[in-house]
């Protein structure tokens, strides 16, 4: 039984050596965040959640805007004792559908306004961390230390990528907000270029 447990600590020991080793042979980059980076990563994940999320509403305008012009229509060139039930049903569902819009208005909205307030203070609370950051990546996933932890993330983690300009955004298939984010200005030309020959083979992109 002693000999086993030997056996198996020794495997254990050689597996964290030979993952440390993995990973001191990736070309680590030292990343250094800045409040604009930071702000544009950030909103660019706000905007893709708010299409994600409200995105079965945005023909809505279209259509009560349709809608009203029809309503107004009916009233203005019918007579006043003419097609009086259709004019009363109309007019409730009239109502129920700007009301409707009000309410989806106001919840977005709100939404929003929270999400403005969550990114503030978590670019504030990144700047703040004057920890120094490093990440690394190669065909089978990614690395990144920040000097408190470290974390291997597989690609088989993210599903999608997005490039917004000099940004690329590796993203997971239920969580937005569990993506990787890096630009060109951080990590380099030549290393943003090798990351998204990677991404661009490896991953769908996010539309």
């Amino acid at each position: 039984m002693s000999k086993t447990i030997q056996g198996l600590q020794e495997i254990a020991v050689d597996l964290i050596f030979n993952s440390k080793k993995k990973n001191c042979e990736l070309e680590l980059i030292t990343i250094n965040k800045t409040h604009n980076e930071l702000r544009h990563q950030l909103e660019f994940l706000i905007r893709k959640e708010f299409s994600i999320t409200y995105k079965k509403y945005f023909s809505y305008p279209v259509f009560l805007i349709i809608w009203t012009i029809l309503f107004i229509s009916l009233l203005l060139f019918t007579g006043v004792n003419n097609f009086i039930t259709l004019k009363a049903i109309t007019t409730i569902l009239t109502i129920i559908f700007w009301l409707f819009s009000l309410i989806i208005f106001t919840v977005i909205t709100i939404q929003y306004f929270k999400r403005e307030i969550w990114k503030r203070k978590s670019v504030k609370i990144e700047l703040l961390n004057k920890a120094q950051c490093e990440f690394g990546f190669d065909d089978e996933k990614l690395y990144y230390t920040n000097g408190n932890f470290s974390s291997d993330i597989s690609w088989e983690h993210f599903k999608f990528y997005a490039i917004k300009k000099t940004h690329l955004f590796l993203i997971p298939a239920h969580n937005i907000y569990e993506s990787a984010c890096v630009s060109e200005s951080e990590i380099g030309v030549a290393n943003f270029k090798k990351l998204k020959a990677i991404v661009c083979h490896k991953l769908v992109e996010f539309t």
